[in-house]
This record gives C-alpha cells, structure tokens and sequence, in this order.
C-alpha cells in the first residue's frame, strides 16, 4: 500500500540522516555530547514529519 511505501521512505531516510554509535562509544561521551545528540536526532525526527513524510510520536524520555 502507499502508506507501507511511505513508512519505508521515511525508515531508509532517517537511516541515512541518523547519526550511530557503538556502545563502546556510546559510553565515551560525556552527558552534554549525549545530550546534544539527542536533541539533534529528535529535531532530524520534527523536520522529516514536518515534511509530510511520516506520522511520527516523538517524546523525550
């Protein structure tokens, strides 16, 4: 359907802007850098929702 092909855009586009760590990595930042990232993957979210291409509920934990 157009919603699945849809759905599958928005996974492979949010694949290509998501920025990923080992968790070895993951434990070498500090609180602000895993702050920062967290902020910068939920404004990639907003934007690619703002862009009609998906239906997305994004929360901070």
């Amino acid at each position: 359907t157009a919603q699945m092909v849809t759905t599958t855009r928005v996974l492979m586009t949010f694949k290509l802007l998501a920025m990923t760590f080992t968790w070895e990595e993951w434990r070498q930042l500090d609180q602000d850098q895993k702050h920062l990232y967290q902020e910068v993957m939920m404004e990639t979210c907003r934007h690619l929702v703002s862009l009609g291409r998906a239906h997305l509920s994004l929360t901070h934990s």
